[in-house]
């Protein structure tokens, strides 16, 4: 996403799911679908965002379980 306007949330997390569901099977291993694992995202904010930055953080996590290695390529 260019441009020098920060956007609305519905089009940050429209495009930040999106991205994150894109990127989520060459990470786990498997699809999202039928990974047990989560996902979530750090967007840009409106200061960050006027200064250039366009990058989306996706974050994969568990619910209830303590992480003791990387979740790359776990196929979970």
């Amino acid at each position: 996403h260019g441009g020098s306007t920060y956007p609305t949330a519905t089009k940050l997390d429209d495009f930040a799911n999106a991205a994150c569901l894109d990127h989520f099977a060459a990470f786990d291993g498997i699809p999202y679908q039928r990974s047990k694992l989560y996902f979530t995202y750090l967007l840009p904010s409106v200061r960050s965002w006027a200064d250039g930055d366009r990058t989306v953080v996706c974050v994969v996590e568990t619910v209830g379980r303590p992480l003791t290695k990387t979740l790359q390529g776990a196929k979970l």
